[in-house]
């Protein structure tokens, strides 16, 4: 997904009412288990939906939707396993 494509994306989630079933917010939620919790949880829903994609969205306030920023880095959080996310390599 090109930029102005996940700006779009993000402006339709912005909008919604509340969050979804497929759909959260999350300001600076660092934890990597309950991240893998929400994820699993998101993509089970996602599938039950009949759905291509589920969102978790960083730097949003759940309750206003305002974008606030975050602290979170993915390339930087780790689980008890290693890495929280890897790091794509060329080749």
């Amino acid at each position: 997904m090109d930029t102005a494509a996940l700006h779009a994306k993000l402006m339709e989630l912005l909008h919604l009412p509340r969050e979804q079933a497929t759909v959260e917010f999350k300001e600076n939620l660092q934890d990597a288990e309950t991240i893998g919790q929400y994820l699993s949880a998101l993509a089970n829903t996602a599938a039950l939906e009949r759905k291509d994609r589920a969102w978790m969205v960083w730097g949003v306030a759940d309750g206003s939707h305002q974008i606030v920023g975050t602290n979170f880095d993915p390339y930087q959080s780790r689980s008890r396993n290693g890495p929280l996310l890897a790091q794509r390599t060329n080749g």
